[in-house]
């Protein structure tokens, strides 16, 4: 499956009605982003049952502000609708599949 990009209220909805989704937060001018996003991308190939999905924080910087996102990329997940993982910086091929068996 591939990344969807989404607003920060389909969030909430997509975790209500998915076991798993990875959300990672960041912006186009950010240079890890860009490194971490083509892993992101593979990783959502290899976990077609997770869903995995980006927020562009310029177009959501209030919502940013709110959830303490000050440093992208910024990766949450949620397992059965409970966030189990919030933490910036961009990970490597075995953090971003070390977050599957949390």
């Amino acid at each position: 499956m591939a990344t969807i990009a989404i607003n920060p209220d389909e969030i909430k909805e997509l975790t209500e009605h998915n076991e798993t989704v990875l959300v990672d937060f960041w912006a186009p001018w950010c240079g890890p982003c860009r490194t971490f996003g083509p892993l992101f991308e593979q990783a959502s190939d290899r976990h077609e049952g997770a869903v995995f999905a980006k927020v562009n924080i310029d177009e959501y910087q209030e919502f940013a502000a709110q959830n303490g996102i000050s440093s992208i990329p910024t990766v949450w997940v949620f397992k059965e609708g409970k966030k189990v993982y919030d933490s910036p910086g961009a990970l490597n091929y075995n953090q971003l599949e070390g977050l599957f068996i949390l």
